[in-house]
């Protein structure tokens, strides 16, 4: 894990960057660099290796993430509150533009809260983005054929 600042911000609006296991992290100005810091040890520690994990895919995944410059986007929750357009704002610096879902709130209260936040949202640029991109025939979600879809029409017809 690598934390700098972003030297030419132009029209950026993310002033750091942490990088973690080919996953940049970006935070906005106003995110404290602990938080960010802490965001990348929580994909680190989902990213451990171990004997379960099939290190093929493991570097499929990792790869991908990095030639498809996947990353993660860290906002300030009471900056949201005062800004309606900051979730939807799109301002990473080149190469990084589009393979990036939501962002991941530092909240003031912390807590039990703060870990839901994290861990979820880092789920979802694991599923929605990074997985999507290294087995597409598995998981694209919008393909009703895809192992994804398969999976989840099944859980539905069996109630789950």
């Amino acid at each position: 894990m690598s934390c700098s600042l972003i030297e030419d911000v132009g029209k950026v609006d993310f002033t750091q960057h942490v990088d973690s296991n080919n996953l940049r992290i970006f935070g906005k100005e106003d995110v404290s660099l602990d938080f960010l810091n802490r965001v990348a040890q929580s994909y680190d520690a989902m990213l451990k290796e171990n004997t379960n994990i099939d290190q093929s895919m493991r570097l499929n995944y990792l790869t991908t993430s990095k030639d498809e410059h996947v990353y993660q986007r860290v906002g300030l929750e009471s900056s949201h509150e005062k800004n309606e357009k900051y979730a939807n704002e799109n301002n990473a610096p080149n190469p990084y533009k589009h393979n990036c879902t939501d962002y991941i709130w530092e909240k003031e209260s912390g807590g039990s809260g703060q870990i839901g936040e994290v861990i979820e949202h880092l789920l979802h640029t694991v599923t929605a983005v990074i997985l999507k991109l290294a087995y597409p025939d598995d998981w694209d979600y919008m393909n009703s054929s895809s192992k994804l879809r398969v999976a989840m029409q099944e859980a539905i017809d069996k109630g789950f």
